[in-house]
């Protein structure tokens, strides 16, 4: 069964990185977007964006659906998972949702 634990997002891309992130889609070297992640401590994620659909009509709110990898300073490295999120580019809020 699919974890549906949510945790803040903090911190995220503007809406002009958010969309290059979707269409800049070279094979090799994917643009990426960082969200800051409270969970439970603030953690960074690089997300290599897959969709990104409207979530409603205000142009402001997103549902965005990629793959994440937590940024680390240690450099080792770190498995990507599957994400879930729900983002709004003015406030630069949501939560974000591990699905693997």
């Amino acid at each position: 069964m699919a974890d549906t634990t949510q945790h803040p997002v903090v911190g995220g891309p503007t809406k002009w990185d958010l969309s290059v992130a979707l269409f800049d889609r070279k094979s090799v070297n994917c643009r990426k977007v960082v969200f800051r992640v409270n969970c439970p401590t603030i953690a960074e994620f690089s997300i290599v964006v897959d969709s990104v659909q409207a979530e409603d009509g205000s142009g402001e709110s997103w549902n965005i659906e990629g793959t994440a990898t937590r940024k680390t300073t240690n450099h080792l490295p770190q498995p990507p998972r599957r994400v879930f999120i729900y983002f709004r580019t003015d406030t630069r809020k949501g939560h974000i949702r591990f699905l693997s």
